[in-house]
């Protein structure tokens, strides 16, 4: 039987690491099997963050349109967790578009570009 993730590391211990990154404002990569509780020790520990805030809790991912609107036109009111999963990641979400200067090559971050942004120049 595998164990779980609260068994490894404690679920405190995450919960309390996931916090720490959230007030430094610090990505956080949690690595580990399937079903270990990874993202139900994520989800808890944002429902709480969230109560602690008295902001509102929402997952983007399962957010209608009017829904994600609504977030965005008041976004103090709510605490939204994004969840994304980097084996649904093509390369180029993570390090960006690359743009080619003369000699060198600058990463443009995803969504820092528009149509009419030249990747060459």
């Amino acid at each position: 039987m595998r164990e779980g993730l609260a068994e490894q590391i404690g679920a405190k211990k995450l919960s309390d690491t996931i916090r720490l990154h959230y007030k430094l404002k610090l990505p956080l990569f949690i690595h580990g099997g399937m079903g270990i509780g990874k993202s139900s020790i994520v989800r808890q520990t944002a429902r709480e963050i969230a109560k602690e805030n008295e902001r509102e809790y929402k997952e983007w991912n399962e957010a209608n349109r009017s829904e994600k609107q609504e977030i965005w036109q008041e976004p103090s009111k709510y605490f939204v967790l994004f969840d994304l999963r980097l084996s649904q990641c093509d390369p180029s979400d993570l390090k960006g578009l690359p743009k080619l200067n003369e000699i060198t090559v600058e990463w443009l971050p995803t969504g820092s570009y528009t149509k009419t942004t030249s990747l060459i120049t």
